[in-house]
């Protein structure tokens, strides 16, 4: 909190605004006088200075940058920011703003110094111009726009021009389809602050979000014809008129009209061939149908046999592989925590695990390591056989870690160690078209003792309820598996519980199920108050009204995932 002075007022500067102090009630308020100040949403205000001519200067921040503006009073008394003619500062803390005798405000930003002469008046809304400086076709390197464009004058001469003349309108080959256009926009303040969004007419919906690139790439178009326009914007947010570049690209050759002539002549010959080969097949035909007819008759009863054959081997095959799925069920049944086991660490707890085909992708676990319970709701790559795969080979993982790992081990080193096993054995190395195979995880450790708890998850988070109200921790925005994060280490949250706390894991399958009166998916935000609203129902009336709940949700519709939805009451 800062004070500063205001004619005879005092004036109090802070995170949620400008306040001033009430003596008659001895309280602060916010001035109604800069509701609008400083002009964006959950900012603060740190300076607050007067210059001799009565104006208001101030150094306003929010989370993400610091700007300094200018306080215009309107015919209603209120203020209004004007920050435009210092948006080239940095957007950094100011240490001092200072308004001298001569109409000079002096502003202090770091070891640096900025003057700003109020006499001197500018118009920040003057306007420029975007030039498209180059256009190249990028596989040979060939420059077909070099930045200017002119026209031809009655005396034959060069004129330049600001519109692109007809002879400057190129039409490609198909070949040459892949181009780079260069551009720029000569406005020198901040210039590196200036940014530019660009649209391909014939080849993109929209125009790009503003960026600072000066380039812009399109690979592999299609034939046709393409108007390439851009467009800059300043660091006082004024946009500048547009710049524009025709072009053509002509089809390849088996797409052009003489191509298309030539494809109806050849089937019109093909069609007149075919006619004169049947009028000679059926008048030989005619001489032998009789014989014809007896060995069709023949080979359709032999046929006949052969298909019966391959409907019987087919069943017997669909058979074979059904039995076999079926006994990868059972060995993933077996290696789940058996029931007793599970009931004896969780006494009150329920576990809702719904396969979407024969095998799970999705897999529960659950251990106790020196009076810890460490449990896991995880979410392998797909499902059914190959989701089934990935939940067997992490339920390995997680044993091997959890024996070979300290008392003391917590569960963002579980998780760690588990993203380095599965990328070591799937062999992944993060290049382009490999595949993504992971998993999402929730995985939390709990001492009943102390009644503590450690959570890290990987894309999948934990709720706990308490006293009616959701405690949501996130999990890491990566899986357990390749990704672009998968050098930074898990997070590892702590929490005390309380009684009567309720702890849920999931995956994603429950909120994403399809249903409802409208076809939609159940989405988290349901899940959250279904949740709310059972968490105080015995454990397993919770676990049945979760799945009366997806079955009338779900309807005629095909399940989309597998499920898996824990919890514990502590």
């Amino acid at each position: 909190i800062n004070i500063a002075t205001y004619g005879d007022e005092l004036l109090f500067t802070s995170e949620k605004g400008i306040f001033n102090f009430d003596r008659a009630t001895g309280r602060f308020s916010p001035d109604k006088r800069f509701e609008n100040v400083p002009g964006r949403p959950e900012a603060g205000v740190y300076h607050i200075e007067q210059d001799n001519e009565g104006s208001l200067w101030i150094s306003a921040y929010d989370e993400n940058e610091r700007w300094i503006a200018k306080l215009r009073r309107d015919d209603n008394g209120l203020y209004l920011p004007d920050d435009t003619p210092f948006r080239p500062l940095p957007a950094v803390w100011c240490d001092v703003i200072y308004p001298d005798e001569e109409g000079v405000v002096w502003i202090g930003i770091s070891n640096s110094i900025y003057s700003f002469d109020t006499k001197k008046e500018r118009n920040y809304e003057q306007p420029f111009q975007t030039l498209i400086r180059r256009v190249t076709i990028s596989q040979i390197d060939s420059v077909i726009f070099n930045g200017t464009n002119y026209r031809v004058d009655a005396d034959g001469n060069n004129v330049i021009s600001q519109l692109q003349p007809d002879q400057l309108r190129p039409r490609l080959n198909f070949s040459d389809n892949r181009l780079e256009f260069e551009f720029a926009a000569p406005f020198y303040d901040s210039h590196d602050q200036t940014e530019y969004s660009w649209f391909l007419e014939g080849e993109d919906r929209a125009w790009t979000g503003w960026a600072s690139e000066t380039r812009a790439n399109y690979t592999y178009l299609r034939e046709g014809h393409y108007t390439f326009r851009v467009r800059a914007r300043n660091v006082y947010g004024v946009e500048s008129s547009e710049a524009s570049f025709e072009f053509y690209i002509s089809p390849p050759w088996h797409r052009t009209i003489a191509a298309y002539i030539g494809y109806l002549l050849l089937l019109t010959l093909f069609i007149y061939g075919i006619v004169i080969f049947n009028s000679r097949r059926l008048k030989k035909e005619k001489i032998i149908l009789e014989g014809i007819v007896r060995e069709r008759t023949a080979e359709i009863m032999k046929q006949k046999e052969e298909i019966e054959a391959q409907r019987d081997k087919i069943a017997e095959q669909n058979k074979n592989i059904t039995d076999s799925i079926e006994y990868a069920q059972r060995i993933q049944t077996a290696i789940l925590p058996p029931g007793d086991y599970v009931r004896e660490l969780l006494p009150q707890r329920f576990i809702l695990f719904l396969p979407r085909d024969i095998v799970s992708g999705d897999f529960y676990w659950l251990t106790k390591k020196h009076r810890r319970i460490i449990s896991v709701a995880a979410d392998c790559t797909g499902h059914g056989v190959p989701g089934g795969f990935m939940s067997m080979l992490g339920i390995a993982f997680l044993n091997e870690i959890v024996n070979k790992s300290p008392d003391n081990v917590t569960a963002a080193d579980i998780l760690n160690q588990l993203r380095e096993q599965v990328i070591a054995s799937l062999h992944q190395t993060g290049k382009t078209g490999e595949a993504q195979d992971g998993m999402d995880i929730s995985l939390f450790i709990l001492e009943w003792e102390k009644k503590k708890l450690e959570f890290a998850g990987a894309n999948n988070p934990l709720i706990i309820i308490r006293d009616g109200e959701i405690i949501e921790i996130k999990g890491d925005k990566m899986p357990i598996g390749i990704h672009d994060r998968a050098d930074m280490p898990f997070t590892n949250h702590t929490l005390d519980l309380e009684n009567e706390d309720v702890i849920y894991t999931f995956s994603d399958g429950y909120q994403d199920q399809f249903g409802g009166p409208r076809g939609k998916k159940f989405m988290i935000k349901r899940f959250k108050h279904l949740l709310i609203d059972i968490h105080k129902n015995p454990m397993s009336e919770q676990k049945d009204i979760l799945l009366a709940k997806l079955e009338e949700w779900q309807g005629t519709f095909e399940r989309v995932d597998d499920i898996i939805v824990m919890g514990v009451r502590i």
